[in-house]
């Protein structure tokens, strides 16, 4: 039997990513904890609903378990984004509401 999978299925499968506390109020701090594999280069970007790119980070982490806190900067708007975190050439998004 042939399963079939999206990209994001895939890319779970190689990152599990757990988003903290959504919804988020503006100002805040966003965490962000994941269970990386091996260590390896991280791209974390959140996008708004026009596509505009409102915050990115890259870096490298270590195997295990990691947190990273993302600082949201006052002046974002509340409504629904997009956060894209890039694994290994793999994304996985998840939508965050900033109330």
């Amino acid at each position: 039997m042939l399963a079939v999978v999206n990209a994001n299925q895939m890319a779970q499968a190689a990152l599990n990513i757990k988003v903290y506390p959504n919804p988020i109020k503006a100002g805040n701090a966003l965490n962000l904890e994941m269970d990386i594999p091996s260590s390896e280069e991280l791209v974390i970007n959140l996008v708004n609903m026009s596509g505009a790119n409102v915050y990115h980070n890259e870096s490298h982490v270590g195997s295990g378990i990691q947190t990273k806190e993302i600082n949201l900067a006052g002046n974002l708007k509340p409504g629904i984004y997009v956060l894209n975190v890039i694994y290994q050439g793999k994304a996985t998004s998840e939508k965050i509401y900033i109330q």
